[in-house]
């Protein structure tokens, strides 16, 4: 079992955490509403009965101290629950739909579980004609992308330990200096963004498409950066695309937030939020898909020469609580894209996912976000945005064109465009 995992008696941890002031800002709900977030794993094949599902859950859960915590003191602390009520935090979704993202969207929109006495955490069977999808359904107030270890140690049939983060360093002063510049342009207002350009709605449309993590892969060896930087420059190009098809004038930079995990060793499965927003900004006036890549690029170089990992660590327990919430309730980014690499396969009854993604509520004004979700041999996009945004629905497609103007940008191609047909499953 990972070593993460403590015993539920005498040994388990105190019965009032107090929440750090990320944890207390979404909680209190940055938009207006509290945040949910959402983790589906993807399966073929006749769903399981919910019966066996609890079980796993009943046996499995009392084991995580993450998932054993209700929200106190008007979510300024978390406090331990005794006793873990299966039949309320299992359940079924039956108008999951036809496709993956119509139960992603379902649960999106219901928000966060509301229970005040419980932990605010379901497992959502969603079966579908011939597939299902398990989801964790969680508040993100108390949980992060690092939900996706809970995960697996909740759902495997073999739960192993998951994959060691980095240790911490000691940044730089120069790294401090360019981490707090950047939380502090990312409460500025950013220019007139056409894509993003909508009211904000009471409604969150969920859309994706997947790809080979090979095809990444590649595309990224062959031009020596990260699949991070595919991932970014492609949605940079996107956006170009699309302004290209509205107007003859250039779509400006769109100011991104990335959230970036500074979870160390041992804290896999740690109740709470672990992570801060870095500041990149894409290029969607550039024409070039490979002059956009190498201007992603350089940023993320920057970053890591800098250890802005660590430098975000330190100024996060640095920061006051008021200065974090009020910085996430002004962030003045359109969009914000976060990048999870998984560990290994969810198998649940002999049964190995064949996908995963993950969705949270939009943070502050913004308008978009997206989540690329690398999970044995799929790289799956995840796209939520309100229901007017002009190029939410598009932005999955037209990701994947410019993954192809990328791939052909040069003489001769990198991969082939089959390769990416082979990994679409839009």
């Amino acid at each position: 079992m990972p070593t993460w995992l403590t015993s539920a008696g005498d040994d388990h941890p105190s019965r009032t955490v107090r929440l750090g002031a990320a944890d207390q800002a979404l909680l209190a709900g940055p938009a207006g509403r509290p945040v949910p977030i959402v983790a589906l794993f993807d399966f073929d094949g006749p769903a399981p009965s919910v019966e066996g599902l609890r079980a796993r859950v009943a046996e499995r859960a009392e084991h995580l101290p993450a998932l054993r915590y209700r929200i106190g003191d008007g979510g300024r602390t978390a406090e331990w629950s005794d006793r873990l009520d299966t039949d309320r935090h299992v359940r079924v979704l039956a108008a999951g739909g036809e496709s993956s993202h119509v139960g992603a969207e379902l649960l999106l929109n219901q928000g966060p579980p509301a229970d005040k006495d419980r932990p605010p955490w379901n497992i959502v069977l969603i079966p579908r004609p011939g597939e299902y999808s398990l989801a964790f359904h969680g508040d993100h107030g108390l949980y992060d992308g690092g939900v996706a270890a809970l995960v697996l140690a909740l759902l495997d049939d073999n739960p192993t330990a998951a994959p060691p983060l980095p240790l911490p360093r000691r940044p730089p002063a120069a790294g401090l200096i360019s981490a707090l510049a950047q939380q502090i342009a990312l409460l500025r207002a950013s220019r007139p963004t056409p894509a993003f350009s909508s009211p904000q709605g009471p409604t969150r449309k969920v859309r994706y498409a997947d790809v080979a993590l090979t095809y990444l892969r590649d595309l990224a060896h062959a031009h020596r950066v990260s699949v991070n930087d595919i991932y970014l420059a492609a949605l940079a190009h996107a956006v170009h695309l699309w302004q290209g098809e509205q107007s003859d004038k250039a779509h400006p930079p769109v100011i991104t937030g990335m959230p970036v995990s500074f979870r160390g060793p041992g804290q896999e499965g740690a109740l709470g939020n672990h992570m801060a927003l870095t500041r990149i900004v894409l290029p969607c006036d550039e024409p070039s898909p490979l002059q956009a890549l190498h201007l992603v690029a350089a940023q993320t170089a920057r970053h890591k020469r800098l250890r802005q990992r660590d430098a975000l660590r330190v100024l996060s327990a640095l920061t006051p609580g008021g200065a974090t919430k009020r910085l996430f309730g002004r962030l003045g980014n359109p969009l914000t894209a976060s990048n999870v690499v998984l560990g290994g396969p969810l198998t649940y009854r002999g049964n190995a996912a064949r996908a995963a993604y993950g969705v949270t509520d939009t943070l502050g004004p913004d308008q978009c976000y997206t989540c690329l979700v690398t999970y044995q041999n799929t790289a799956r996009l995840s796209v939520v945005h309100h229901s007017g945004t002009p190029v939410g629905p598009l932005l999955p497609d037209l990701w994947r064109t410019a993954l192809q103007a990328i791939e052909h940008a040069n003489d001769p191609p990198v991969g082939s465009s089959d390769a990416l047909q082979r990994g679409v499953r839009a």
